[in-house]
């Protein structure tokens, strides 16, 4: 007699003759017994029901696992969009910073060149008005000796 032996998942086996008796063991080394091949259908029927409400809630949950994923990734583009735009505006104002340095430092140095020469043309100045006051105050005129002296000295040639 040849009998097909199917292993439920709470351990025990369902066996099925090639007569289609159906017997029920609750442990391989218990006795078969003969049982009802509806209240086994029923029992199927209701396994069937259970694993078709998991395969439900399961694709439910995958569901609303892909649609977070989803949010996440539209959440993580648009900051990954937000943190370009504020690198792009960090490097042009950085840019922009640099350029208003540059231009600051070429005018600082102009602005220095100008002193100096604005000095140097104070101090000339200042030179020759102290020697127009010596020949001013000069009480002897030397056929102009002491003029030529005096500018000579001024303009720094003796």
């Amino acid at each position: 007699m040849s009998e097909r032996i199917y292993k439920l998942l709470n351990g025990s086996e369902l066996i099925c003759s090639e007569e289609g008796i159906l017997s029920h063991r609750l442990e391989p080394d218990f006795i078969a017994i003969t049982t009802d091949p509806n209240a086994e259908y029923m029992d199927l029927l209701a396994l069937i029901d259970s694993l078709q409400q998991q395969v439900a809630g399961l694709n439910e949950e995958s569901l609303a696992n892909f649609q977070t994923a989803a949010e996440r990734g539209k959440r993580l583009a648009e900051r990954d969009r937000t943190i370009d735009l504020l690198t792009k505006q960090i490097t042009d104002e950085v840019g922009i910073s640099a350029k208003a340095i540059a231009e600051r430092d070429m005018f600082k140095t102009s602005f220095e060149h100008w002193n100096k020469e604005a000095h140097r043309v104070v101090n000339e100045n200042s030179k020759l008005r102290k020697a127009l006051e010596e020949i001013a105050d000069s009480k002897k005129d030397m056929s102009g000796v002491l003029c030529r002296v005096a500018a000579r000295q001024a303009l720094g040639r003796e």
